[in-house]
């Protein structure tokens, strides 16, 4: 994020302008709150279209992973939300 911050001032905040932006966080115990409101934040400050749900997940162990299922359905909403937005406001990026 810090490296697309310095690309976005360089270009007049424009680079990411209405472009579609979603926050996934997966961790082990604490943090998650934490990092999708940075997540956010950064999409805000980017002047992006920021969908929902903002998506986490824990992955306390390697192999439970993928038994987190609200995360996984969360995370295919998401998707198929930032598909839909970003069909709705092509015109905004000049697609």
């Amino acid at each position: 994020m810090d490296r697309v911050g310095y690309l976005n001032s360089a270009r007049g905040r424009k680079a990411f302008r209405n472009k579609v932006g979603g926050a996934i966080a997966v961790g082990g115990r604490v943090g998650l709150m934490t990092t999708l409101s940075q997540i956010s934040m950064f999409l805000t400050d980017a002047r992006m279209i920021m969908t929902a749900p903002l998506v986490h997940s824990l992955a306390v162990f390697k192999r439970r992973r993928n038994k987190d299922t609200r995360g996984i359905k969360e995370a295919r909403e998401l998707g198929k939300s930032m598909v839909q937005i970003a069909k709705a406001t092509a015109s905004l990026r000049g697609a």
